[in-house]
C-alpha cells in the first residue's frame, strides 16, 4: 500500500506525506495539520479508496477547499471501513460540503464525524440537517465552532426530532439564540437517542431555557447536558429548574459562567433536595459566587444523595488593595500543560508516553500527577482532580490518549478567546503571564538538574579522595 501511494504522488509530481505513509496500514490515520493541499489530499484519497486499515481518519487542519472535499468524498464512496472522520478546520466550501453530504445520505455507516470549526452558515447548515434527519448511523456529531445562527438552530432542531441515531451531539461555540435555541431544546421532547448535549458558549436566554424546562420531563435518553456560557440568568434559571429536576435520566450537567449569581446557585441546591426525580449526579458551577447559605444547603443535600458539586471556594479574606501576583496554580492545569508542549516542542503523543510509565496506554490520576511534577508543575489535589475529571470523558477512572486529544483541542480554543479578549499589548495579558510562569517552571527545572549533576560530581571527588587516601597503591580512574 505505501509503495502505490508513493506511486501516485510521483504521477502527481508530489512529495509523499511521510505521517500518512506510517500509518497506511495502521487502523488509526492522524494526519492533522499536516500542510496539506488539495492535491495531497487527492493522492491520500485514492489511496484510502482500496484501503481496508484505516477505520479512524483525522484531517483536521488541512486545507480542503472544494476538490480537496470532492476527492475525499470519492474515497469515501468506495471506502467501506472509515467510520470515524475528523475535517476540523478545513476551509470546506458549501459546494465541497454538498459532495460530502450526498455520500452521507447514501446511509454511509459513519459513527463519528467531526466539522468543527469550518465556518459553516445558514446554507451548509441545510445540508447537513437533511442529513441528521436521514442518516442514522451517525452516532456522535461535533458541529463546534461554526457560524451556526438562529436560522441554523432551528434547522437542526427540526431534524433532531426525527433522528433516531446520534448520541452525542457537539453544537458549542456556536451563535444559537433565540428561536433556533428554542427549537434544539424544544427537539428534546422527541429525540430519544442523544445521550450527551454540548450547546456550551451559545445564547439559550430566558427563551432557550423555558423550553428546555418544557422538554426536559418528556426526555428519558439524555445523559450529559452542558450549557456553560449561555446567558442563563436567574431568571432563565427558574424556567429550567422545575424541568430539569422532573427528568429521571440526565447524570451530569454543566452550567459554568453564567450570569445565575449566587442566589441561582442555592436554588440549584434546594430544588434537588425536594425532587424525588432527579437522577444527577455531578453539577459544574464552578465560577458561580457561593455564600454560607450556599455551603449549608450543599451539606443538607449531601446528607440524603450521593452528588458532587463543582463549585468555587468560600473567600473569607477581607479585600485589600494589594494584588498578589499569580502563579501557575491559578491558571487552568490543562493550559499549562499544554503551554509546556509547545515550549519545549514535544507532540501530544509524546507527551502521553512520557507521562504512561506502566504503558497501559491510559493515564491513572497518581501518574497524571507524577507526569507533573516531572515537568517541575505540581498541581494541587483540587487542581488534579479537576483536570482528571474532565479528560476522564468515559468516566473509567483513566485517560485514554483520544481523551486527552479531544481535550487539547477544546483546551486551544479556549486559550485563543481567553487572549483575544485581552488587549494583546498589556504586559499582564493572558497569554504572556502563563508563558512567563511556564517558563520560569522550565528554568527552575533546569537550574536544579545542574545542581544535583555538580553535587554529585562533588561527593564522588569526594568520596574517591577519601579512597586514595586509605588505600594510595590502589589507581582510581
Amino acid at each position: 500500500m505505501r509503495q502505490s501511494y508513493s506511486r501516485i504522488c510521483g504521477l502527481e509530481h508530489i512529495t509523499p506525506c511521510g505521517s500518512f505513509q506510517r500509518q497506511i496500514s495502521d487502523t488509526v490515520a492522524d494526519i492533522s495539520n499536516s500542510m496539506l493541499g488539495p492535491l495531497d489530499i487527492k493522492c491520500i484519497c485514492v489511496a484510502l479508496s482500496n484501503n481496508v486499515c484505516i477505520k479512524e481518519l483525522d484531517l483536521s487542519g488541512n486545507d480542503l477547499s472544494d476538490k480537496g472535499a470532492v476527492y475525499l468524498a470519492e474515497a469515501l464512496h468506495e471506502n467501506y471501513t472509515i467510520d470515524d472522520l475528523s475535517v476540523s478546520e478545513c476551509s470546506i466550501s458549501l459546494d465541497g460540503l454538498r459532495d460530502l453530504c450526498s455520500i452521507l445520505l447514501e446511509m454511509k455507516p459513519m459513527k463519528r464525524i467531526d466539522m468543527s470549526k469550518n465556518n459553516f452558515g445558514t446554507q451548509h447548515v441545510l445540508l447537513l440537517a437533511e442529513v441528521i434527519k436521514k442518516n442514522d448511523y451517525i452516532e456522535e456529531l461535533v458541529l463546534s465552532g461554526n457560524a451556526i445562527d438562529n436560522i441554523g438552530g432551528t434547522h437542526i432542531g427540526k431534524a433532531l426530532m426525527s433522528n433516531v441515531g446520534i448520541k452525542t451531539l457537539d453544537l458549542s461555540w456556536n451563535h444559537i439564540r433565540l428561536q433556533g435555541a428554542v427549537s434544539v431544546c424544544s427537539a428534546l421532547r422527541f429525540n430519544q437517542t442523544l445521550e450527551d448535549l454540548d450547546l456550551s458558549w451559545n445564547g439559550l436566554g430566558e427563551e432557550g431555557c423555558k423550553a428546555l424546562g418544557a422538554a426536559l420531563p418528556l426526555n428519558h435518553t439524555l445523559r450529559q447536558l452542558d450549557i456553560s456560557s449561555n446567558r442563563v440568568s436567574f431568571q432563565a434559571l427558574m424556567g429550567l429548574l422545575p424541568g430539569l429536576l422532573r427528568n429521571d435520566s440526565l447524570k451530569l450537567i454543566r452550567i459554568n459562567s453564567n450570569p445565575m449569581t449566587t442566589d441561582g446557585a442555592i436554588a440549584i441546591l434546594k430544588y434537588l433536595i425536594k425532587s424525588d426525580t432527579s437522577q444527577l449526579k455531578d453539577i459544574h458551577m464552578s465560577d458561580i459566587p457561593i455564600n454560607s447559605e450556599f455551603l449549608d444547603a450543599l451539606n443538607e443535600l449531601q446528607k440524603i444523595r450521593d452528588i458532587k458539586v463543582y463549585h468555587r471556594y468560600l473567600n473569607n479574606k477581607k479585600i485589600t488593595p494589594i494584588i498578589r501576583e499569580r502563579t501557575l496554580h491559578d491558571h487552568d492545569p490543562a493550559m499549562v500543560l499544554f503551554e509546556y508542549m509547545k515550549q519545549e516542542n514535544i507532540r501530544l503523543i509524546d507527551l502521553f508516553r512520557t507521562f504512561d510509565t506502566d504503558f497501559s496506554q491510559a493515564l491513572t490520576k497518581d501518574e497524571l500527577r507524577d507526569g507533573f511534577i516531572k515537568i517541575n508543575m505540581p498541581l494541587s489535589d483540587e487542581a488534579l482532580d479537576t483536570l482528571f475529571d474532565r479528560f476522564d470523558i468515559d468516566q473509567n477512572s483513566q485517560i485514554e490518549y483520544s481523551e486527552v486529544r479531544s481535550n487539547y483541542r477544546k483546551t486551544i480554543s479556549k486559550m485563543k478567546y481567553m487572549t483575544s479578549v485581552r488587549h494583546s499589548d498589556s504586559e499582564n495579558c493572558f497569554q504572556k503571564q502563563l508563558q512567563n510562569l511556564v517558563k520560569k517552571a522550565l528554568a527552575e527545572k533546569r537550574t536544579t538538574y545542574v545542581l544535583n549533576a555538580k553535587k554529585k560530581l562533588q561527593r564522588r571527588i569526594s568520596l574517591t579522595a577519601i579512597f586514595k587516601s586509605a588505600n594510595p597503591n590502589i589507581s582510581f580512574s
